[in-house]
Parts: structure tokens; C-alpha cells; sequence
């Protein structure tokens, strides 16, 4: 964003993991991101600051391949909420992963 190039990101994601059986496990995650904008010094008729918001929710399955090596399969939703229109946002994510624990 041109007219604020700069900001700073916090926030928490928290994930809790149910082992179904040796083998299976659930996820369910949650987090929130606050973004906090600067405008661009100079700028006319800009709002010297602006805060955005994200909020995070999902869940998926794993499969434990051995002791340390874990596949698994994730469906996230996340919701942008800007007081810039165009930058709220509402999107459905598909993803996998593989975690590895040594």
C-alpha cells in the first residue's frame, strides 16, 4: 500500500491437537492479527494511522507416518476487516503440510 508502506504485526495463533488413535489426530486453530499502519509522511487528507484486523479459524487431520514425521491435510478461513474497503477480505484456504519433529 503506497500511501501506508509501513506496519507493525501482532498477534496469536493457537492450535490444540486430539490424537484420535496412534496413528490419526484433529486440529482446531484460532488467531487474530492486529495490523497497525503508518501513513506516508506527507500524505494530505490521510489518517495518520489505521489499525486492521484478522481473525483466523480452522482445523484439519493428520497422519502419523513414524515417531517424528507427521502429514496433514488443513482447511482455514480468514476474515480482514481494514476502515479501507477494498482491503476487507473473507477467504477459504485448502493446504497440507508436513511436519517433521527430530
Amino acid at each position: 500500500d503506497l500511501l501506508y508502506p509501513f506496519y507493525l504485526q501482532t498477534g496469536a495463533t493457537g492450535t490444540i491437537t486430539q490424537r484420535v488413535n496412534n496413528s490419526w489426530d484433529v486440529q482446531v486453530r484460532v488467531g487474530r492479527q492486529n495490523l497497525a499502519y503508518e501513513a506516508l509522511r506527507g500524505a494530505v487528507d490521510l489518517p495518520e494511522s489505521r489499525m486492521d484486523y484478522v481473525d483466523q479459524r480452522g482445523g484439519g487431520v493428520g497422519y502419523r507416518l513414524n515417531r517424528t514425521t507427521r502429514i496433514g491435510l488443513n482447511l482455514d478461513w480468514t476474515k480482514r476487516s481494514s476502515p479501507i474497503q477494498v482491503r476487507d477480505y473473507r477467504a477459504f484456504r485448502v493446504g497440507a503440510a508436513v511436519t517433521y519433529v527430530g
